[in-house]
């Protein structure tokens, strides 16, 4: 069973939100064992400077990183990431076990991101989509896409 943790920066606030989350974490239970851990996002003011915003991405980014365990596959969500379908994604997620890892991690950014040199040292980068999701509501999004690539790796009914 593969080890999954997803380290995010930010924490969820609405009710609907962690509502979805604990169903798919629940609905992943049989295919995955998954932690999410979630780091203090940093505080900006309401018109950022563009080094304010870097500095704010370094702290986060760094913040997450101390959460990273040796030995995983790590994943970068960025918009700058390669874009895959579901089956793609199952594909990977298949291939990560075979590459002899037993513990993957995504790495969700905050509103602005993570920085360049933590997404360099990950195996993968990956975008969900040019679309722009709140960081909460793309918890979920995750969360129900690990569900539907361990549907279509155990050939079960689910994805269409």
């Amino acid at each position: 069973m593969l080890h999954v943790d997803i380290i995010a920066i930010g924490s969820i606030r609405e009710v609907f939100y962690q509502q979805a989350c604990q169903e798919y974490l629940k609905r992943n239970s049989k295919y995955y064992r998954i932690r999410i851990i979630e780091v203090k996002e940093e505080s900006l003011p309401p018109d950022p400077s563009p080094k304010q915003i870097m500095d704010g991405i370094d702290k986060e980014t760094q913040r997450l990183q101390e959460q990273v365990k040796a030995n995983t596959f790590l994943v970068g969500l960025s918009p700058k990431g390669s874009k895959l379908d579901s089956l793609g994604f199952a594909k990977l997620l298949d291939q990560i076990s075979l590459k002899g890892f037993s513990h993957c991690t995504f790495a969700v950014g905050g509103s602005f991101g993570l920085n360049d040199d933590f997404l360099q040292r990950c195996h993968q980068h990956l975008s969900f989509s040019e679309l722009t999701f709140p960081h909460q509501l793309f918890r979920v999004i995750l969360l129900e896409q690990l569900f539907r690539s361990a549907k279509i790796n155990h050939r079960e009914t689910y994805h269409k």
